[in-house]
């Protein structure tokens, strides 16, 4: 009697887990390789074509750049969606050019900024700030170099981010964080040992840059930033993590609630974090960890549309949604 009531407790408390989470049918572009969400809209960048969704996934339609051509990365920043694509100049022959598209409209109509017809940049990311575009190239040894646009891509102007470029000095990435707000990953290379991570921060679009000066962040730890959002997390001692909703000013120890996990912050005072198999909100105002529940299978993607729908999806595997309000607190 007690094997069975055990059994029933376990099988009601299963289906009660994922019970909020609807599967959705996959796309037919092949293995979804990223979701992202801008304007209640879900973009999927598949692995042979990319798919759209108006209605949180309950349907998929094709998307496609100007002249049929396939976007082969996606990025979502601020109000822009940028897209890279290769554009082959015959059948005959594997010459080709990268271009950059941007869309106002949320992806209903393109306009193709820039053609890196030469292939002088190893294109690694593209994002938008203020009136500017940026890009991020890859030169190898010297690490990534930023790139600043203030013609709508017409011309690029290199952007110096603390020296980096001597082989000493390296610029690992940037993050976009809110208006003119830039942070940048850097490396530096002593020769003795491993590289020692810090960060820089622009308040003038990358023109200038300043170390960034939180108490705690140091070479062992990683940051996510957006909006009002900062988490500083140790990759040494992961067991405690600092989270603030004011732009980094004031920070909240507050334990991790997952292991090698991933923050995304939906909306300003919510935060989520989240790992294959367990998913947890964090609200500025009561600064505790509720526990999510989470897709039937283990998930590689998380997002929330504006209308406060979670949408997960797994390579080749499957993608669920869970109806959430979208709760935005007030400070």
């Amino acid at each position: 009697m007690k094997i069975q009531l055990f059994l029933c407790f376990t099988s009601l408390f299963s289906q009660s887990l994922f019970a909020q989470w609807e599967a959705l049918p996959m796309p037919p572009g092949g293995d979804v390789q990223q979701l992202m969400t801008q304007n209640n809209r879900v973009w999927t960048y598949c692995s042979n074509r990319n798919y759209l969704s108006d209605d949180q996934g309950l349907s998929w339609q094709r998307w496609t750049l100007p002249d049929s051509l396939e976007a082969r990365r996606l990025w979502v920043s601020d109000s822009l969606l940028l897209a890279i694509s290769n554009r082959k100049f015959s059948n005959i022959s594997d010459d080709s050019e990268e271009i950059i598209f941007k869309s106002k409209d949320n992806g209903d109509t393109w306009q193709a900024v820039f053609y890196d017809t030469l292939h002088q940049y190893d294109i690694q990311a593209v994002f938008g700030a203020g009136e500017y575009l940026f890009l991020l190239h890859n030169n190898g040894l010297y690490g990534n170099f930023l790139y600043r646009s203030a013609d709508n891509g017409a011309g690029w102007q290199k952007m110096n981010v603390g020296g980096n470029g001597t082989g000493d000095i390296l610029l690992s990435g940037i993050t976009a964080v809110a208006g003119s707000l830039l942070i940048a990953k850097m490396y530096l290379n002593d020769d003795i040992g491993s590289p020692i991570t810090y960060w820089l921060t622009s308040s003038d679009f990358g023109q200038s840059w300043e170390p960034l000066k939180y108490p705690f962040l140091h070479d062992e730890y990683e940051l996510y930033a957006k909006e009002n959002c900062r988490v500083v997390k140790s990759h040494v001692n992961g067991n405690d993590i600092y989270v603030s909703f004011d732009g980094g000013a004031n920070f909240t120890k507050i334990a991790d609630p997952c292991r090698d996990h991933f923050f995304f912050s939906p909306f300003h005072n919510t935060l989520f974090a989240y790992d294959t198999d367990c998913i947890y909100r964090l609200d500025s105002q009561n600064a505790v960890w509720q526990a999510e529940q989470v897709p039937p299978l283990p998930f590689a993607y998380l997002v929330q549309t504006d209308s406060g729908v979670l949408v997960a999806g797994l390579h080749g595997k499957g993608i669920w949604r869970k109806q959430e309000a979208a709760i935005v607190w007030s400070i």
